[in-house]
Order: C-alpha cells, then structure tokens, then sequence
C-alpha cells in the first residue's frame, strides 16, 4: 500500500476496541496514528478537531506520529490527566 494512512480511533470505542485501529495503523506502511478521547465510534466521525486534523493531514500542513511500537504498548495506554483508564 503506497497511499499515505491516517488512523484515527478514540480510545473508549466500544464497537470496535483501539488495538483494531493500532494494528491497522502498525500494518500500513508509514501509516500515522491519532488518538481521541471520550469520541467513541461515531462522534469521532463529526468531531470538528478531527475533522481539521484530517484536512491538515492531508494538506501535509501537520505530521502526526506514527503509531506506537509493540514494546511501547503500556506508554501508548498510560493514564492520561483528567481521563479515566478503562483497563
């Protein structure tokens, strides 16, 4: 796959869990992984930053990071402030 990728799933999607989205981000190649919080499966799709993310994203206006590798898994998930963890 040649195209570029951007991956973006909230972390408290309850249809599809965030490891789907990370490995889909970890198998595309230089695919670009954002996280969201608290969007769950739909709201994600009308959320206003996301949706300004994705046109800067492909504008190259802004370079998001890649996803997190395998043995960065617990950095990837640590508790973040103010947001409350689900595992």
């Amino acid at each position: 796959i040649k195209a570029k990728a951007l991956i973006i799933h909230d972390q408290y999607d309850r249809d599809v869990r965030i490891e789907s989205g990370l490995a889909v981000a970890r198998a595309w190649p230089d695919a670009r992984f954002k996280r969201t919080f608290g969007l769950g499966h739909r709201k994600v799709l009308r959320d206003s930053g996301v949706i300004n993310a994705t046109v800067d994203f492909l504008r190259d206006e802004v370079q998001f990071s890649l996803p997190p590798a395998l043995d960065q898994w617990s950095l990837a998930f640590a508790a973040q402030p103010g947001v409350a963890a689900i595992f």
